[in-house]
Parts: structure tokens; C-alpha cells; sequence
């Protein structure tokens, strides 16, 4: 999935129009992973804890997310204006929603 930006960002002297969030060829196993290394990164020791922060869609694991399945590091999301930082968000968002509307069809 390719976010394109309204306008070019630059970061570290280099000039995006877009970013590549890989999600789509993500598994359980994978998302499973990304949260365990969430809760590890923000020190989430409650596994119940774990599965809240994460159900409740904190825009920093969105941002986190979004960094493992690019070529970005956090940084480079947390840099971007806000309407492009939003769109990130919204991206991952959009993804997981529709992936758990798309199960519930089934």
C-alpha cells in the first residue's frame, strides 16, 4: 500500500512523495509480533494491558506499525506535518478496520 503525500516532505535531506506501507502481506504471526515488540518498547509487562493499548488503536503503534512495514524509522512519521502524519494514521487504521470487516463477511 502506497500513501502518496499532498505535497513532498523532506527528510533527512531527501524528498518523499510517498511511503510504502507493506501491510498487506502481513500474518497473525506478524501482528502478533509487532505488539509484542510495541508493549516491549513502551514497557507493557499485563498481556491483558497489551491487548488494550493495541484494541484501542494508540496512534503510536500506528506510527510504530507503519515504521516496521517501511523503510522509515519512527522519525521519519513523527516528523512529517500533521495532515501527512494523519494520513499515516488513517492509513494503518483504514487497513486494520477493513481487514476485520472482511472477516466478519465471511
Amino acid at each position: 500500500m502506497f500513501v502518496t503525500f499532498a505535497k513532498a516532505v523532506k527528510f533527512e535531506g531527501k524528498e518523499y512523495k510517498d511511503v510504502e506501507l507493506k501491510l498487506e502481506d502481513l500474518s497473525g504471526a506478524d501482528l502478533k509480533q509487532l505488539i509484542n515488540d510495541y508493549a516491549r518498547m513502551k514497557k507493557i509487562v499485563n498481556p491483558v494491558m497489551r491487548t488494550v493499548t493495541v484494541i484501542c488503536w494508540d496512534d503510536s503503534f500506528d506510527l510504530f506499525v507503519a515504521s516496521k512495514r517501511s523503510e522509515q524509522p519512527i522519525e521519519f512519521f513523527e516528523k512529517l506535518p500533521v495532515a501527512e502524519y494523519m494520513q499515516i494514521i488513517g492509513a494503518v487504521q483504514a487497513f486494520f478496520n477493513s481487514s476485520a470487516l472482511e472477516a466478519q463477511a465471511i
